[in-house]
């Protein structure tokens, strides 16, 4: 099929819309320091990022810069989880909740953040929705309008939303490290970055018609990009109803190693910045080749041009904004190989309204 004929599935259309939607996060950061100006005022000094689905993972890539470098506590839960087990008023830290919703309708998210709100807890609301409940609901919000979708899967806003998240991040660092502000101006980098993978879609077709009859995969990543492998799992479990699985790499020789037996079933995506766990994971790699998965690296490592390789040499925090577009790609493919509704997959709802 042509390329130009796909644009009429709103799914690529959307995947092809992320340089554009990354600039208008970007514009707004002015905004994003103010929200972190106003947190540092009101003296909080305990955060939770919060989201359902794909948005969970959304928080757990936007936190990495806390959970790396604060002392500030943070914790990441999907909106029930935070609910259940976190939201209290036991104790006497100034708390704030930061919850990602593409809708800003999800009703878990709305009855988490309303219960927040009720604790003393000082809300914020990341959505793509104008006029959307959750903009109405929070102290303070950051709307990205250009990551809209109109398709039930989230793509461009798992990258936008998480980034705007990682923004937010990285100012709430930025009075303790010099570094976090070189961070946040390499975003601008981001657009052209994105524009260069969506380049290469005939590589990422390829890949997905020569594992069109697979239907196991699984997703290695790191602390770095696990918020892309869980994404990945979902989308190929949404679009292409594979049964999927994200694990830490280094864990996959712990148990999960022995599915060499069937090992020709499986397809491993090995998600690989190039940071400090680069050799081990590349180690991981070779083990697994030898063992006889087909395994497919998703990386920055120059070493590995052959394998899905991503022009990016900016910081890692950015990389899982970065390594999901192939495999969204991929995951469009399949489903369009498949003869399946890439925009309205068989039994997902595109907002859930019940808790």
């Amino acid at each position: 099929m042509p390329e130009e004929e796909l644009f009429n599935y709103k799914t690529f259309k959307e995947i092809n819309e992320i340089p554009e939607s990354i600039r208008e996060v970007i514009g707004n950061v002015r905004k994003i320091r103010e929200i972190v100006n106003e947190l540092n005022n009101k003296g909080v000094n305990e955060l939770y990022y919060i989201g359902c689905g794909t948005s969970h993972y959304v928080a757990m890539g936007s936190a990495l810069p806390l959970l790396m470098h604060s002392t500030i506590k943070t914790i990441v839960a999907p909106a029930s989880e935070f609910m259940f087990y976190y939201l209290n008023n036991r104790y006497k830290s100034r708390k704030a909740v930061i919850a990602f919703s593409r809708s800003g309708s999800t009703a878990e998210i709305l009855s988490a953040m309303r219960q927040a709100k009720e604790k003393g807890y000082v809300t914020i609301g990341i959505t793509c929705t104008r006029d959307s409940p959750i903009l109405k609901l929070t102290d303070y919000s950051i709307l990205a309008e250009k990551c809209y979708e109109e398709s039930y899967v989230m793509t461009k806003s798992f990258v936008t939303m998480q980034l705007a998240g990682l923004l937010l991040s990285l100012y709430q660092i930025s009075n303790d490290y010099e570094w976090a502000e070189s961070v946040i101006k390499e975003s601008a980098k981001l657009p052209v970055a994105v524009e260069k993978i969506l380049s290469n879609k005939q590589q990422y077709f390829t890949l997905a018609k020569e594992t069109l009859e697979k239907n196991t995969f699984i997703f290695l990543g790191t602390s770095i990009t696990m918020s892309a492998a869980f994404e990945a799992g979902l989308k190929f479990k949404e679009m292409t109803h594979a049964f999927t699985e994200a694990l830490h790499a280094l864990e996959f020789r712990h148990g999960p190693i022995a599915l060499a037996s069937r090992s020709k079933e499986i397809v491993l995506f090995i998600l690989a910045p190039r940071d400090k766990s680069i050799d081990k994971v590349i180690r991981l790699y070779n083990e697994l080749i030898n063992k006889g998965f087909n395994v497919r690296l998703v990386t920055n490592s120059e070493s590995f041009k052959d394998q899905l390789y991503i022009d990016w040499s900016g910081h890692v925090y950015y990389s899982p904004l970065l390594f999901i577009i192939p495999l969204y790609l991929m995951a469009f493919y399949r489903t369009i190989l498949k003869g399946y509704n890439p925009d309205k997959p068989k039994d997902l709802v595109k907002v859930v309204k019940t808790f």
